[in-house]
């Protein structure tokens, strides 16, 4: 990249190039600034911009990406890859109805796309059709049968929906083809853990956190299925780890409270439970643990 500058710095091309290099080698600032700088002409090729689009959308500046993947629209309407990116950033921004309309739009381009109908899933389960989105992810499925991350979130859903052996078959499915896939082995515990299997349920949500001891809501889980196994020292220590890594998670703040409160510490109980309240004051969790 160093090259690349050093020989022609006012070279739009030279700039696209070198922040991909710079992109690849994981220096995401200086690869936004080279980017934007080739984008920036107005003649910039399409492609220049989507990259600017991408890249920004990687160093969490959502607005800059949109402007970016917009920008692309306007010269080309149906250009499935802006689409599909703009669709995904409405997605995360809560603007479901319009995120819909633009994967749909990239699928009437692109059709039958696996990350596409990845997308639409997600969009679908946001806006709380959790039916819809588990169709989505099933003809993601279809479209590539390896897809690892499609076969978490249809399982996932089939939880949700009630159908547990499914889900449980799903979720496997996942983790057979990618064993490191964090989201599958965590929702497994966690059906796991509701099906009344604590000691699979433990050791699936244990992966998780030695993988990634901040992962607020696994340490949560974590701590449910050590309850229910009687091991309330290790509890205490999950729902702790919970609220050190999350201290906005309502539940855990909740589960800790009840767990101290069962140990017969009342003013740390009412400490957690207060702001378990605080945090989410309808929750009928926070509620009976203020109780």
């Amino acid at each position: 990249p160093v090259l690349f500058r050093s020989a022609a710095p006012d070279d739009a091309a030279v700039q696209h190039f070198g922040g991909m290099a710079l992109l690849r080698l994981g220096r995401l600032p200086d690869a936004l600034a080279a980017l934007g700088r080739a984008a920036a002409p107005a003649s910039a090729p399409t492609a220049w911009i989507v990259a600017l689009g991408n890249a920004a959308a990687m160093a969490r500046q959502p607005e800059v990406a949109e402007a970016a993947f917009r920008r692309v629209l306007e010269r080309e309407p149906a250009n499935a890859v802006a689409l599909l990116n703009l669709g995904i950033l409405l997605t995360d921004r809560g603007a479901l109805a319009e995120a819909r309309e633009a994967i749909a739009a990239s699928l009437a381009a692109r059709p039958a796309h696996p990350g596409a109908l990845m997308a639409l899933g997600n969009a679908l389960d946001k806006a709380g059709d959790t039916a819809a989105a588990a169709q989505a992810w099933r003809d993601a499925i279809a479209a590539r049968p390896d897809f690892a991350q499609a076969r978490a979130n249809l399982g996932g859903a089939l939880a949700a929906l009630g159908q547990p052996a499914e889900a449980e078959a799903m979720l496997r499915e996942a983790l057979a083809l990618d064993p490191r896939l964090l989201l599958a082995r965590q929702r497994l515990g966690e059906l796991l853990l509701g099906l009344g299997r604590a000691q699979e349920a433990e050791a699936a949500l244990r992966e998780v956190t030695t993988a990634e001891p901040r992962a607020a809501t696994a340490q949560n889980s974590l701590g449910l299925a050590l309850r229910e196994l009687g091991r309330l020292p290790e509890a205490l220590t999950a729902f702790r780890s919970a609220v050190a890594a999350q201290p906005d998670l309502p539940e855990a703040h909740a589960n800790l409270a009840l767990l101290l409160a069962w140990l017969g510490d009342g003013p740390a109980a009412r400490g957690a439970a207060d702001r378990a309240v605080a945090l989410a004051p309808q929750d009928d969790r926070a509620r009976l643990a203020a109780a």
